[in-house]
């Protein structure tokens, strides 16, 4: 008599990876609060057909003609604030009150004296930002929507900075005899030296501006493609100088050192805090010779460190991107 052997099936093999996962759009509001905006189980808050400000930013062409020359001749262009406009949905099904605190808490990041950043992250995971503020609404109901549990607004916003932001692209500069105080490849520099080997990228579409973070204590010039900023006097222990060159926030401004152990999105934000609440402005007090510099699309260029200290530097741009992929 033969025996049957039972085994345990084997397990069977893991469906494969939807290749087609779309992307995943966020809106950040003023008070910090995340509300995704593809995902309509996550936040209650979801994107209708009709999206507009993902493409291409309103350019406005400059030209010069003649009556006596066919045509026009082309003199540059300018980037005007982008539109955006957002038909969303907002629904919450438990109660009415529910959706009425649900809305109210959507509503509050809109205030139009402040802004919120509409973020678009690929499947790879790199994404792209927009500085966004509240412009109108397309008023009317045709019913309470306390009722329903739901309703479609017509939002238009505007992005008095036209471009989206890539993921900033950084270099650090330490002393060669101490630990890197940033994550990423560091390039050492002894007191005094001056170092032209690292090279900044920009893999944006338009030139992109520098930000220098230079930890006390230090001193020197510090620029990219020839163009450098004078730092004529000691940054102290414990001090931190931030070096903007774009056009909007060109200067020189002063804040404590950032505590160490800090994420870079976590040191990010305490410096952009610092800058807005505890900063001393120092412009006034660079070298006379200062010149601002930009890095041009789709290029790198040699950076120009001449620094004296033992303080840690560090040089960063934000790509500019005409589109949200």
């Amino acid at each position: 008599m033969s025996a049957i052997v039972y085994a345990v099936p084997g397990r069977p093999p893991a469906p494969p990876a939807n290749p087609w996962p779309g992307m995943r759009m966020t809106w950040t509001g003023w008070d910090g609060s995340e509300w995704d905006l593809t995902d309509p189980e996550a936040s209650g808050v979801s994107l209708q057909a009709g999206v507009r400000g993902l493409l291409m930013p309103p350019f406005r062409r400059h030209t010069t003609s003649s009556p006596a020359v066919a045509g026009s001749r082309p003199r540059g262009y300018s980037t005007d604030e982008r539109p955006v406009f957002w038909p969303v949905k907002v629904f919450q099904d438990t109660s009415s009150q529910d959706w009425i605190d649900h809305d109210a808490a959507f509503w509050r990041t809109l205030a139009p004296g402040r802004t919120g950043v509409w973020t678009v992250t690929q499947p790879s995971g790199r994404s792209r930002s927009l500085r966004c503020r509240f412009e109108e609404l397309q008023d009317g109901l045709d019913i309470d929507p306390s009722l329903m549990g739901w309703v479609v607004y017509g939002i238009t916003l505007v992005a008095e900075e036209p471009f989206w932001t890539g993921e900033p692209v950084t270099r650090q500069f330490v002393p060669s005899t101490t630990v890197p105080f940033f994550p990423g490849p560091p390039f050492g520099i002894s007191e005094g030296s001056l170092s032209t080997s690292a090279a900044i990228d920009n893999p944006g579409d338009e030139p992109a501006y520098l930000s220098w973070w230079l930890h006390g204590p230090t001193t020197g010039t510090f620029g990219v493609g020839g163009r450098v900023i004078d730092v004529p006097f000691e940054v102290a222990p414990g001090r931190t100088l931030v070096l903007d060159s774009a056009p909007t926030v060109r200067g020189a401004r002063e804040i404590d050192t950032p505590p160490a152990g800090l994420s870079p999105q976590q040191e990010t934000t305490w410096v952009s805090e610092r800058l807005r609440t505890a900063a001393v402005d120092r412009t006034k007090d660079l070298g006379a010779t200062s010149k601002w510099g930009a890095v041009p699309a789709g290029t790198a260029v040699p950076l120009s460190v001449a620094a004296v200290g033992t303080g840690a530097l560090r040089a960063s741009l934000l790509p500019q991107h005409y589109r949200a992929w």
